[in-house]
């Protein structure tokens, strides 16, 4: 799993902070399709599970309460966490 800078060269999610959507978008060409898009809040409890296999996945909020959330995206061979705020 990986935080930090590396992650920003993998994905990115437009608009961080979130009102009710979002877009996340695969920007590296080395992913492997499908991708696997889990949200998950600060206790660990997964609150998102999406796979996808395209480069732009829309991210419904709405069901989600403000606060902070661990954003992961997985394909086969890496794993790439961000942090990401509903308000």
């Amino acid at each position: 799993m990986r935080w930090g800078d590396d992650v920003s060269e993998n994905f990115s999610v437009s608009a961080n902070p979130l009102n009710e959507y979002g877009v996340l978008k695969i920007i590296n060409n080395e992913t492997i399709f499908p991708v696997i898009v889990n949200v998950f809040d600060s206790q660990g409890k997964l609150l998102i599970n999406k796979v996808n296999t395209n480069s732009i996945i829309d991210l419904d909020f709405t069901s989600i309460p403000i606060g902070i959330y661990t954003q992961q995206v997985a394909d086969i061979k890496s794993v790439f966490c961000k942090r990401i705020i509903v308000k």
